[in-house]
């Protein structure tokens, strides 16, 4: 394998120049933050292959893992100290019965065999905690949440700087956390950038204390079609080192199309732009992006290969000895040195492929 400059230079094999431009069509490498492009043998080609495959087999094995259970509807708890903030206002009663449901699962497949301590509080008008600390998750806590739990009922305003202000203050005085899990289906009571600005200023560190980072704030989008609102959650995740997810019952359409997406062998298939809003969750948000990123190392390395193919075939058919082939496939390679690089070649062999 040669690595060759991502710079626009004469290949003098061809005495042609490649260009910036093209950059995304070849194979490359970053070394040291200076992209490189790479020359690959057809042994090293094939071998490129086979490791990309492999690593998209992870992907979508990951990308099933992640759209199932729990994890579809709140993402994956990464804290083990977490406070649970739920939102009962009035405008959850359309879901309130889903959600009961929804978190007596999380108790049991995340809370439970991962040994996360826990607490909730419920929001609407004002909060009320579940217990005064944080429990283990043994099985006699886990049956008591549920029960608490059934009990939730929706009405009255969305107290949401209230119960944060809360959250904050039982961090500091009462009980250390690792993080906030904040579920809601809308904007707070106040206006969002007020909201957003005290926040700032409660997930501060205290010089007093032996805290070393701010409480990170992680907001669940729940059955919520509001642009706006989506933004808002996604806003204060984002500013308090947290995360983002977007709950979703779509799950058939989703699992439908990422197993036509896996099915796919020539990564011709484009994402269906009507479930881009219910992959909107940041842990499957950068893991499709890897997963576009990996199809598209696959598309062009079976391009290249095709290429090699094509050359190959035009040098068997030309040698004359078994010797003179052998010399000759030995120093085809394939890469930016080995392939014409006018516009209109290039518009012929890679219409709509690399986009």
């Amino acid at each position: 394998m040669l690595v060759g400059r991502h710079d626009t230079i004469t290949v003098p094999n061809i005495k042609l120049t490649s260009s910036a431009r093209y950059c995304s069509v070849f194979p490359s490498i970053n070394i040291k933050g200076s992209i490189r492009h790479l020359q690959l043998r057809p042994r090293e080609l094939d071998d490129y292959r086979q490791r990309c495959e492999a690593v998209l087999r992870r992907y979508f094995k990951r990308m099933q893992w992640l759209l199932n259970g729990s994890r579809l509807i709140f993402s994956t708890l990464i804290h083990k100290r977490v406070l649970i903030l739920v939102d009962t206002s009035g405008s959850m009663e359309p879901y309130i019965e889903f959600l009961k449901k929804e978190l007596a699962t999380l108790v049991w497949e995340q809370f439970y065999p991962n040994r996360i301590e826990f607490n909730f509080v419920q929001f609407n008008d004002d909060y009320q905690i579940w217990r005064d600390n944080l429990v283990l998750p043994t099985e006699d806590n886990c049956h008591e949440a549920i029960a608490w739990i059934s009990t939730l009922k929706a009405n009255g305003n969305t107290c949401s700087e209230r119960v944060l202000k809360f959250a904050f203050e039982f961090h500091h005085s009462t009980q250390p956390i690792d993080g906030i899990y904040y579920i809601s289906d809308g904007k707070p009571d106040h206006s969002t950038s007020y909201l957003l600005e005290q926040v700032r200023l409660m997930n501060t560190i205290q010089s007093n204390t032996t805290d070393t980072k701010r409480i990170s704030i992680n907001t669940i989008s729940f059955c919520c079609q509001d642009i706006d609102a989506n933004q808002f959650l996604k806003q204060l995740a984002h500013e308090n080192n947290g995360r983002y997810h977007r709950s979703t019952n779509n799950s058939r359409e989703i699992h439908l199309f990422m197993h036509r997406l896996q099915q796919d062998k020539t990564y011709d298939l484009e994402l269906d732009e009507n479930l881009l809003p219910e992959l909107d969750g940041d842990d499957i948000k950068r893991l499709l992006k890897e997963i576009v990123k990996a199809r598209l190392y696959l598309k062009q390395a079976i391009t290249f290969r095709s290429l090699y193919n094509q050359q190959d075939s035009t040098i068997k058919s030309s040698a004359t000895t078994n010797g003179q082939q052998q010399q000759q496939d030995e120093c085809i390679l394939i890469g930016p040195a080995r392939v014409p690089m006018t516009e209109a070649w290039f518009n012929r062999k890679s219409t709509n492929l690399y986009t």
